[in-house]
């Protein structure tokens, strides 16, 4: 798989089936949506670097993804380097990673991470 195959728009990177949607707003960066398959393929890490680079030559300061709670994705966007935005969360995401399941007592079914980008 290679960087060069990538198709780029303004709002959406993909790669065959698999595609990140997101929206550059100022100092932030927004992933509205990604879905890669296979899983395990490093596919959604290719999409997750390319649109890292684009919000860093878009002068972004900040990128937010809302994460499904579950530990499959918990644990990819932490490896991509990605931290909770509100640590009251932390509880809620170590529960989720240890046991993979998501708490009844969230209704949104989504934590907020973000990843601070360097300048």
């Amino acid at each position: 798989m290679l960087a060069e195959e990538l198709e780029i728009s303004d709002w959406r990177i993909s790669y065959g089936r698999s595609e990140l949607e997101y929206e550059i707003d100022g100092d932030y960066a927004h992933v509205q949506a990604i879905n890669a398959e296979p899983k395990g393929c490093g596919i959604g890490t290719l999409l997750c670097q390319k649109f890292e680079d684009i919000a860093k030559s878009e002068g972004c300061k900040v990128i937010e993804v809302p994460v499904s709670l579950t530990s499959e994705a918990l644990c990819f966007w932490r490896a991509m380097g990605y931290e909770l935005r509100n640590k009251s969360d932390q509880r809620k995401m170590k529960r989720i990673i240890e046991t993979d399941m998501m708490p009844r007592d969230d209704p949104q079914g989504v934590i907020v991470m973000q990843k601070r980008l360097a300048g």
